[in-house]
């Protein structure tokens, strides 16, 4: 229990607006509907906070946590020998705070974000090599959950866009080539994506008044970061 009501914030069309984006709720739904099921079923008040829930929502971060390691070895063996996938994945979790994450904060954005940043590589890879309407679909997809986790994850485009570039010269030549030979693959990725960015921007709409808002404000949490003090 927090000592501010810091996670919603009154709009001025008089609604309260979640302060976090919709990502996590979307991934989170399907384990979230079998905790209020199980909550049904053995008795525990259905109000979204009982222990059903709790136990389902820290199941279903540990089912992606565990998910994205397993990601992360299938990409790292297209270049690297399998012990050396196996010691890189070692350090990655003992050797930064993805325990940390992954323990004490497990319902936090942050681990959910490695998988989904692990599915943007791999469908980025399955769609250089083979553009077709699925690997499209999934792509822009997987972007879009990324964003509406948090919205500065839009920098993701740039893995996809810069992939297999190594000069300006290079660069141009896969732009010119998406152009003239997959630019519908290209517009059912994007299209893609922002069908999934809709879920947020329609609630904002809906409750807030715009398609776009800034709904991380700062009620009484004391985080500012537009006016640091140094």
């Amino acid at each position: 229990i927090s000592p501010t009501l810091y996670q919603i914030h009154e709009a001025e069309t008089g609604s309260w607006i979640i302060r976090y984006p919709s990502g996590l709720s979307v991934l989170l739904s399907p384990f979230y509907i079998i905790g209020h099921w199980i909550a049904k079923w053995g008795g525990y008040s259905q109000n979204g906070f009982s222990l059903p829930y709790q136990i389902a929502i820290v199941s279903g971060c540990l089912f992606y946590i565990t998910s994205s390691l397993f990601l992360l070895r299938k990409i790292l063996l297209n270049w690297f020998s399998d012990k050396v996938v196996a010691f890189t994945i070692v350090i990655i979790c003992l050797g930064t705070n993805f325990i940390h994450q992954a323990t004490v904060n497990t319902a936090m954005p942050h681990t959910l974000l490695f998988f989904l940043y692990t599915l943007i590589i791999l469908f980025t890879i399955k769609w250089h090599k083979n553009k077709s309407f699925l690997n499209s679909v999934l792509l822009g997809v997987v972007i879009g959950l990324a964003t509406i986790c948090r919205p500065i994850e839009i920098i993701s485009l740039f893995i996809p866009l810069f992939w297999e570039v190594s000069n300006w010269t290079s660069f141009k030549e896969k732009i010119s080539n998406i152009w003239k030979n997959h630019l519908r693959s290209l517009i059912i990725a994007v299209v893609s994506g922002i069908l999934i960015v809709f879920i947020q921007m329609l609630y904002w709409k809906i409750y807030a008044g715009h398609f776009i808002y800034n709904s991380y404000q700062n009620p009484g949490e004391g985080l500012d970061l537009m006016f640091p003090h140094i």
